[in-house]
């Protein structure tokens, strides 16, 4: 049960609400005496929910995204699909969910419990067949949202991101810019009454015509058929269960609904046992009830009502029902009239709300302007700033701003509403819960997925966090809302919680740990530098408490609960503020970005910045494969997955997105080890926007070093008898020459476990290019080497100029021309600049 029954009643059992549409051509024809004509629009604003449609975008769940994601071909797919939307004549923006919610974590860990269950039969299918499941069980790559946002940013498609309640800001976004529709696919939409709602699930493109298709669902023709006026269907979401008034409060009012004969201990029965009615019979008879009411806005009364088998917080139940229905007439186009008697009261609020690290609730999102970009002014605009409307308006522009300004003032108001204990309470309760449970894990204390789950979650408590400058605060907002930053990074620094999806694992595999705790420290190290922890031991000697908490399913973990997680510093050398690291402009901060940026990744070694070992582009790459090999507490990675990762970045196959590849044999451990790499892009890219970005995106798009069907093609043919190097690189010399480069600059300085060897065939290639800057070779490192791969020529240090370190002095490695990235995105922070030295910023030109 829930908003989405709603969603599916229409799709399901109200065909005639569904048209089919070229959103190019026929989606915007209207009747002009009984013939069709064309609606004289210039351009097609559109606004699509991604989160809804990353299949779609993805490129219409290819049954390769088991290997770990084809990007460049989904890279082409997009390309395609903006050509189509520019000779269309449609604009879309691209909105993607970077708030927390914390109010839809039950449904978020819902929809994560599913997700394992299908990766529990991808696992089972895959160890029988060894062939690609079924794309019904589609589940997300890891990374594929930051791929999605790179590709449409690369084409120059408006992206934004969502602060606090996604849905809402959608609405707000479509309404203050005078859109024309939304894509998306929730039964919230429906309730909020857009302009004009079309299916982002059922969203096509057509190569040979270059044509962009969809459903539109008609909302007056679902009214028709349920008689029920569109301005109720608020209440009729409302009583169908979602975030707020969840489904398992109004359960009961419903089974009694569709069965009235049935008594209380049958009704009970069944929803313990889920044994629920079926949805053709759920949203019929609740808008039938909503019909016969005398009064539909007398929620005093329709609460009695709904919880008249329900004993316990009624008073709080019946509260949440009125915010409810208030949340979604809020968003509807007349509700901006609703709200005008809270403006004194909300406006006062946000004068007396202080803090620093709330201005994200001030926000205005429709101070984008109707073309999609954002107003040049630094400062974010206030309440009254965005009150006063022109008087040139026309009706439409001035009501869909009021809407806006409505929704805005609401927010404000529900969150003043919510009392804030002091700072001196909060460390006082968690010292003292210290004292009786260890900051481990909480197990202990599991979030039920039922009502009492705002309770428990509350129980959780933590430090609050530190306040911090403004500029900081100001500067993660913007470059949040335009997409441009990663998501954790605003989290982390005002909420301190982050959520992470589960990925492709094998809970019964014991060789890999599990995904959300190998990429720990680094999330760690990423965290001591977002809070400053290294600026502030330097300056005060202590550092007061911060605790992060990482909702995440451990494995074989069946609650979800949100693990307390330390930030950390670097034991070898202390981080500057983040004011320092982020806006400092000389050669030293520059040093610093990318220094700090590689030491997340235990990477700080010389041979990681020279471009002849490790091209621009590889660099992502090279970094997290000597993450894997470092990671203490197992072997994670052996020589021939390595060899079969370098391979994918310089195979000719990999920039071919319309090659036809051969089919690959699956096997559980390739896909894991996929699933475990992208989820290590993310973390890196992670990594990159808390450091300042000295990696510009380009350089940091998967579709440059790593193909799934590429890699798993290249891991099967390295598991054969007698395979070698010169066949994971079809036979070409340079490739190989390279291979080596790069994993010899991998294996810098790093002891590699004698279990993970395996050797190859000797051959002879002629000399290698000499190797000047690198450290002898350590006696494990040259087992892991075969007598093909052992490196030849000088392997001694060369000299360094008097007085300089050479790990941040290298005159040989100078900065190099663009290299193959085929756009560029404008730097994120004023401090970047061209060059590629120890510690410098890459350009992005």
């Amino acid at each position: 049960m829930g908003a989405h029954d709603l969603q599916e009643f229409i799709e399901k059992f109200c065909p005639n609400a569904c048209l089919n549409v070229d959103l190019g051509h026929s989606a915007w024809r209207k009747q002009i005496n009984g013939r069709n004509a064309f609606n004289h629009i210039e351009t097609l604003y559109l606004v699509i929910d991604a989160e809804s449609c990353l299949h779609r975008l993805y490129g219409g769940s290819y049954t390769d995204w088991v290997c770990g994601g084809q990007w460049n071909q989904m890279y082409h797919f997009i390309k395609c699909f903006c050509m189509a939307a520019e000779r269309s004549n449609i604009e879309f923006t691209i909105f993607f969910n970077g708030a927390l919610e914390k109010q839809r974590i039950t449904e978020w860990t819902k929809n994560q419990n599913k997700l394992k269950e299908n990766i529990r039969k991808i696992i089972n299918h895959t160890y029988k067949r060894g062939t690609p499941p079924p794309k019904v069980w589609f589940t997300p790559p890891p990374c594929i949202t930051h791929c999605i946002r790179t590709a449409f940013i690369a084409c120059g498609v408006q992206v934004c991101q969502s602060i606090k309640d996604h849905h809402r800001e959608i609405i707000a976004y479509c309404r203050g810019n005078a859109f024309h529709g939304i894509l998306g696919q929730s039964g919230d939409y429906v309730a909020f009454d857009p302009p004009r709602y079309f299916s982002s699930q059922l969203l096509k493109l057509s190569r040979y015509s270059y044509c962009i298709s969809t459903v539109q669902f008609q909302l007056d023709v679902l009214s028709k058929h349920l008689s029920l006026p569109a301005h109720h269907f608020p209440l009729l979401v409302t009583l169908l269960g979602n975030h707020i008034l969840r489904p398992e409060e109004v359960a009961a009012f419903l089974m009694g609904l569709v069965n009235p004969t049935s008594d209380d201990t049958t009704t009970e029965t069944s929803i313990n046992k889920l044994v629920l009615p079926e949805v053709s019979k759920i949203v019929p008879a609740v808008a039938d009830y909503i019909n016969k009411l005398s009064t539909p806005t007398d929620l005093d009364s329709v609460a009695k009502v709904v919880f008249k088998r329900c004993s316990k917080n009624f008073a709080d139940k019946t509260k949440r029902l009125k915010e409810s229905v208030h949340y979604y007439q809020s968003a509807t186009r007349n509700g901006g009239r609703f709200m005008e008697s809270l403006k004194e009261q909300s406006t006062s609020a946000v004068n007396s709300n202080s803090e620093s690290h709330e201005k994200e609730d001030l926000v205005e999102i429709s101070s984008l302007n109707t073309s999609g970009s954002m107003s040049s002014g630094s400062e974010i605009p206030t309440v009254q700033e965005n009150s006063v409307l022109d008087e040139n308006c026309d009706d439409v522009k001035a009501i869909d701003a009021i809407d806006a300004l409505a929704l805005k003032l609401e927010n404000k108001l529900l969150l003043d509403k919510v009392e804030t204990p002091t700072e001196e309470k909060i460390i006082k309760k968690f010292h003292s819960k210290q004292e009786r449970t260890p900051p481990s894990p909480i197990e202990e204390n599991p979030i039920p997925s039922n009502s009492s789950m705002d309770k428990s979650y509350n129980e959780i408590v933590t430090p609050p966090l530190p306040k911090l400058p403004d500029k900081v605060i100001d500067v993660t907002l913007k470059r949040h809302k335009m997409s441009l930053m990663h998501p954790y990074v605003y989290q982390t620094l005002t909420q301190g919680e982050i959520k992470l999806d589960v990925s492709l694992e094998d809970d019964s595999n014991q060789s890999i740990p599990p995904l959300a705790h190998i990429f720990r420290p680094i999330r760690q190290h990423i965290y001591g530098i977002l809070f400053s922890i290294s600026s502030i031991m330097r300056t005060t000697n202590q550092v007061r408490p911060i605790i992060i908490k990482e909702w995440c399913g451990a494995r074989n973990k069946t609650t979800w609960t949100p693990e307390l997680v330390p930030p950390l510093p670097f034991d070898d050398w202390q981080v500057p503020a983040l004011t320092s690291l982020w806006f400092g402009t000389e050669a030293v901060d520059k040093n610093r970005r990318m220094r700090a940026f590689l030491s997340c990744l235990h990477s700080d070694t010389p041979s990681m910045l020279n471009p002849h070992f490790v091209p621009h582009h590889t660099l992502v790459l090279c970094c997290l494969l000597r993450y894997l090999i470092r990671f203490p507490s197992s072997c994670v990675l052996h020589r021939h997955e390595i060899d079969a990762f370098l391979a994918t970045s310089v195979s000719v196959l990999l920039f071919d997105p319309y090659e036809e590849k051969e089919a690959p044999h699956l096997t559980p451990r390739g896909i894991e080890l996929a699933s475990m790499f992208m989820r290590g892009v993310d973390m890196v890219l992670f990594a990159n926007s808390a450091c300042g970005e000295p990696i510009p995106a380009k350089y940091a798009a998967p579709w440059m070093y790593f193909d799934g069907r590429v890699f798993q093609h290249k891991l099967y043919l390295s598991l054969q008898e007698g395979a070698n190097l010169v066949q994971l690189c079809d036979g070409k010399a340079n490739h190989v020459a390279r291979v080596e480069r790069m994993r010899q600059a991998i294996l810098e300085g790093c002891s590699v476990p004698v279990s993970v060897t395996q050797s190859l065939p000797p051959l002879n290639m002629g000399p290698r290019p000499q190797m000047t800057h690198f450290s002898k070779v350590s006696a494990h490192q040259a087992r892991f080497y075969s007598p093909i791969n052992r490196p030849r020529g000088p392997t001694t240090m060369g000299s360094w100029p008097a007085n300089k370190n050479p790990r941040y002095h290298n005159p040989e490695v100078q900065g190099r021309a663009g290299s193959s990235g085929s756009f560029s995105i404008r730097p994120l922070f004023p401090a970047h600049s061209s060059g590629r030295g120890r510690g410098t910023t890459m350009s992005s030109q």
